[in-house]
């Protein structure tokens, strides 16, 4: 299996929950239960289904390339025995199952659950599933080869940064499908619930932009070291996390700009359906949609570290 497959693979088994857990996450604090059904419910089902989905096929593809590169072997002659053997006896294989588990039983599940009373359980049922799904992934990355308390407290801080942008990228697309609403919708009530949506998100996004700055650097010293900053420009894992750094300023530069220039201009409108109302709700709608490339574009930057040795193993070995 080339490199580039694995990364792609990796890539959307990240984007497919953060997606998902996120996007439920986002229905849930962020709207009423009756905004909940009215607003864009059938594209929100859909969204969420079809991310689950999608995480769930490529958990199942991400274990199979697993056990194909230990052995050592092709996709279709994975040995029986050293399959077994690596599933009921390697982190890799527990955190696996675990992950298809948890992922095959909330799709069943959310599939089952269609009422309309079931919609603020079936999204809390999501958001659990899928932020298990989620930190399962952080045993068959670098923090999950860590021992001793060291790294236990590495986990944590990988997990504590990977749920904080999940919330983040989950409201990105939560707010993608309310701005869609909007334009779709003659009446003045999605409008009024995403101009303050977008408003009450600000405290939010700040809380979970200090955490990923805190959790970020506390990984960064155990991938990279403070003592060892030439690897930020002499290695491949360090060159992209510059690149990583950049991108995500970027993405706080457009919140900065949703929260200081469009949501004002967004709320401050009469709702009658004049163009320059529409302008601002497709000017909103275009940043927010290049505020989740640029999200996109850091899950594959995270997917690619998967396949290096961070700086400090070779430079402590």
């Amino acid at each position: 299996m080339p490199l580039e497959a694995m990364i792609v693979i990796r890539l959307a088994t990240y984007a497919s929950l953060m997606v998902a857990g996120g996007a439920a996450a986002f229905r849930l604090y962020a709207l009423q239960p009756d905004e909940r059904l009215a607003i864009g419910r059938i594209r929100w089902d859909g969204a969420i289904n079809i991310a689950m989905s999608v995480a769930l096929v490529a958990s199942i593809m991400g274990a199979w390339i697993g056990l194909a590169s230990m052995g050592g072997t092709g996709l279709t002659d994975v040995d029986p025995d050293l399959a077994k053997s690596v599933l009921l006896e390697t982190d890799f294989g527990y955190a696996a199952i675990a992950r298809i588990g948890v992922l095959a039983l909330t799709c069943l599940a959310a599939y089952m659950l269609r009422r309309d009373s079931q919609v603020s359980f079936r999204s809390a049922l999501v958001l659990v599933g899928a932020g298990s799904g989620l930190m399962t992934l952080i045993w068959t990355g670098h923090a999950g080869a860590a021992e001793g308390s060291t790294g236990s407290f590495h986990r944590v801080a990988d997990i504590v940064h990977m749920i904080a942008a999940m919330l983040w990228i989950g409201a990105i697309v939560g707010f993608l499908i309310l701005l869609s609403a909007c334009k779709r919708s003659s009446d003045q009530q999605p409008i009024r619930i995403t101009a303050r949506a977008l408003d009450q998100f600000s405290p939010v996004g700040t809380q979970l932009v200090a955490i990923l700055v805190i959790t970020g650097l506390i990984n960064s010293q155990f991938l990279v070291g403070l003592q060892n900053l030439s690897a930020l420009w002499s290695t491949s894992y360090g060159v992209g996390l510059l690149v990583k750094l950049f991108l995500f300023l970027g993405m706080l530069g457009l919140a900065a700009y949703h929260r200081w220039s469009l949501t004002p201009k967004l709320a401050n409108h009469d709702y009658d359906g004049e163009t320059p109302l529409m302008a601002t709700l497709s000017a909103v709608q275009r940043s927010i949609a290049l505020e989740f490339l640029l999200g996109l574009s850091v899950l594959g930057l995270v997917a690619w570290f998967g396949t290096l040795e961070p700086p400090i193993s070779s430079i402590t070995t």
